[in-house]
């Protein structure tokens, strides 16, 4: 089993604070992260997704507080291709950032989505939470809050989302829905 707890403002996996995550394959193993502002896995706290980020197996469980569970951190869009071909994924977030996609929100940094979320196989829970002081909160899969959906396409696996105020496979709170194309 792999443990690892992200900083305040950095990745579990990925980028630290105001930088992107870079390229990043997960091809199996136990796997058990956490973080407060950065992504579980990708970007730091205000650092945009970028590369490409792929989960071919594993038993990954994600827990965050403000930056997504796959993709950006608080605060960034994410320009990740982010790629699900297997594996047995769990994320729990607090709030504001998507479970996979863009992080939350802020300025002009809206937490869009812009690259390409795709899942063909294996099985994706996102639990997304929202902030009930400032009513914002991001998609399951898709875009943070006030962030839009962008691209995603899922042609197989098994998928269960719950998002607080985002829409749970679209745009965060307020957000855009994107591009979505469902076919198995």
């Amino acid at each position: 089993t792999l443990t690892v707890t992200g900083s305040s403002q950095s990745a579990a996996i990925g980028g630290s604070p105001w930088e992107n995550g870079g390229d990043i394959t997960i091809n199996g193993g136990t796997i058990e992260l956490s973080s407060r502002l950065g992504a579980g896995i990708g970007s730091g706290r205000e650092g945009t997704s970028t590369g490409g980020i792929t989960i071919n197996g594993g038993h990954i469980r994600i827990s965050t507080s403000s930056g997504a569970g796959i993709g950006a951190g608080a605060g960034a869009q994410n320009d990740s291709n982010i790629t699900i071909n297997g594996g047995n994924i769990d994320i729990t977030m607090e709030a504001a950032s998507a479970g996979i996609g863009g992080g939350s929100g802020a300025g002009e940094q809206h937490g869009n989505n812009n690259g390409t979320i795709q899942i063909t196989g294996g099985t994706v829970i996102a639990n997304v939470g929202y902030s009930t002081t400032t009513n914002s909160g991001g998609a399951g899969i898709g875009g943070g809050n006030l962030g839009a959906g962008g691209t995603i396409i899922i042609s197989g696996g098994n998928i269960s989302v719950h998002a607080g105020t985002g829409a749970g496979i679209g745009g965060g709170a307020t957000g855009k829905g994107g591009n979505v194309t469902i076919t198995g």
